[in-house]
């Protein structure tokens, strides 16, 4: 009888491992580029079409290779980085793995052109699934030159799941901005269809790499980090407080010139702004970390965008430490809090609870026809609403404000029993409702700008902004291309007339360039509504005036669902006084 396990063929051994390293053109990319690099390459070029769907070609001027170090390169685990063990466990270079040339070959077709400095002449290779087709001699410079054409022509299954044009051309740009901001000594030009699209010139200037990535207007509010000692030094740049956008996405992590993903230092950056934002806001962060390479272990995953450290408390410490001491020395705000604060008390994953402070703020009362008013015995300490048929639903809740608490919370009663509100999420649910009724029914209201509004972006922002222009207008905001990777806003929706209309719009932008789902048009409409409610509405350690408290419970009990937020999160916890008697034993 035979048996059931099979040795898979090399031909789906290589596609199988080619999915762990390639996943869209921008991983092409990304090895390709780290390659040149390794090679001491000054300069780099990279030109792609259709997003690198149809070619993606690499050019650099580093050290090259011969025509034999050229075949030997696509085969599997085939490296000139490590040559022992040992090697391993003080990595230098970007790569190491020897998987990235066969993983690229596999499931594109592949010419390569390069001379090294000793060969009078160079070699051209044409590999197609893996197999080499064609080898000849050429003229060419030092270093090497990829064109990969038809990434996943052979994994249609693959090819499916590429996003549109824009989106993986988003990717690549957001990769070269990296590249930019970690080996600034380096000249990088990027086109797309024949237009460039970014040119750094080689600098010495951390700086200048800061201002080319994050514009001249951001680089202003950024403030330098510096400290060295002989197993660590770290130097870059940070946002102020002031300068934030609603997520993570433009913050970059640079260990021994590799960009990683820590949640270690994700969480040291929180501390360090601990009580400077809102616990919805993020700084900009650019941060390159040098580490003795044999307390980093980047051998976690194959795309290398993982790394450990040896002494991770100690690395997590000194970034939160500087970073603080960097925001605190630039005097931002004589009324920030100075204390150091206590990196144990909020593990790695958790949120910092926010602080508490003054911001005035007005909830706005909504005209609208009331909907079906809130029933409190529909409320439960699960603050979900009851199937039960037949459940009574008294007109109005009643619900009477005792007072706020960590300027977070509303605690109010009723007949019923005692309720706990959170106040961010209940004016989302009020402002995203009131936001969906209006885009419902008519076009949406726009204030003009006197003074239009210049707004420079990332070119990732800028390809989003371009891709979904009518959708953007849909909702309000009256936006033209000025030139570059900037546009202009001459008007508003009404609705977010009297917030911060321009971090609503960047956070909007922020949206589009970032969520990782395709959507109808619709469905796009109603996330960006439901983003700009969120942005608009108050946060927590807002203090709210005991009138704004009674305006914003009288608007909540007006919307359809006042039990969860747009975002499935509980707005309502209630005790039953039944339960308050019981847990008291007065039962």
């Amino acid at each position: 009888m035979p048996g059931r396990i099979n040795v898979l063929s090399p031909d789906i051994a290589n596609k199988i491992a080619a999915g762990e390293v390639i996943e869209r053109p921008a991983s092409v990319v990304k090895e390709l580029v780290e390659n040149a690099i390794d090679a001491g390459a000054t300069s780099i070029e990279v030109h792609v079409e259709e997003g690198g769907r149809r070619r993606i070609e690499i050019r650099d001027n580093g050290c090259g290779m011969s025509a034999q170090d050229a075949v030997v390169a696509f085969q599997r685990h085939a490296t000139s980085k490590i040559q022992s063990l040992d090697d391993l466990f003080r990595i230098s270079t970007l790569g190491f793995r020897g998987e990235a040339l066969p993983s690229i070959a596999s499931i594109a077709q592949v010419e390569l052109t390069t001379r090294d400095a000793e060969s009078e002449a160079g070699v051209q290779l044409s590999l197609e699934s893996g197999e080499v087709l064609n080898m000849k001699e050429v003229g060419c410079p030092n270093g090497s030159t990829f064109v990969v054409r038809n990434i996943f022509y052979n994994t249609p299954a693959r090819l499916k799941f590429l996003r549109t044009e824009m989106t993986e051309m988003g990717h690549i740009t957001d990769l070269m901005s990296r590249f930019i901001l970690s080996h600034h000594s380096i000249s990088f030009l990027l086109t797309h269809n024949d237009q460039e699209v970014t040119r750094s010139p080689a600098t010495t200037d951390l700086l200048t790499s800061v201002v080319h990535v994050y514009g001249r207007e951001v680089a202003r509010e950024m403030v330098s980090v510096e400290y060295e000692s002989p197993s660590l030094s770290m130097k870059g740049f940070v946002s102020k407080p002031t300068t934030t956008r609603a997520s993570r996405s433009r913050q970059s992590f640079f260990v021994n010139g590799r960009y990683v993903r820590s949640r270690s230092l994700t969480h040291a950056i929180q501390q360090a702004y601990h009580g400077l934002l809102h616990g919805d806001r993020f700084p900009l962060v650019a941060l390159l970390l040098k580490i003795d390479p044999q307390l980093v272990d980047a051998n976690v995953h194959p795309t290398k965008i993982e790394v450990r450290f040896s002494h991770e408390g100690e690395v997590h410490n000194t970034v939160m430490k500087f970073v603080r001491q960097a925001l605190l020395g630039t005097q931002l705000d004589r009324s920030l809090p100075t204390e150091q604060p206590a990196s144990a008390e909020v593990p790695p994953g958790q949120s910092a609870s926010p602080a508490s402070g003054t911001f005035p703020f007005a909830a706005p009362s909504f005209t609208s026809a009331p909907s079906q008013p809130m029933s409190s015995s529909l409320l439960s300490e699960t603050a979900m609403p009851s199937t039960a048929p037949g459940a009574p639903r008294p007109l109005t809740l009643g619900l009477r404000a005792l007072s706020q608490v960590r300027s977070t919370y509303i605690l109010a009663e009723s007949q019923e029993g005692l309720f706990i509100i959170n106040q961010h999420r209940a004016h989302e649910r009020v402002l995203c409702d009131e936001f969906l009724r209006r885009a419902r029914n008519a076009p949406m209201e726009q204030q003009r700008l006197v003074i239009p509004l210049t707004v420079d972006v990332s070119h990732r922002e800028a390809l989003a902004i371009r891709e979904n222009i009518d959708t953007v207008r849909s909702l309000g905001f009256d936006v033209e291309p000025f030139g570059g990777d900037s546009f202009v806003v001459r008007s508003i929706p009404i609705l977010v007339a009297k917030q911060n209309y321009e971090q609503a719009f960047r956070d909007l932008v922020d949206e589009l360039a970032h969520s990782s789902t395709m959507k109808r048009l619709d469905n796009k409409q109603e996330s960006l509504l439901t983003t700009m409610a969120c942005r608009c509405a108050i946060k927590a350690g807002d203090f709210l005036r005991a009138e704004e408290i009674d305006q914003l419970l009288k608007d909540l009990q007006r919307v359809d669902n006042p039990y969860l937020c747009p975002h499935g999160q509980p707005i309502i916890i209630s005790i039953s006084h039944y339960e308050l008697d019981k847990r008291f034993e007065r039962m």
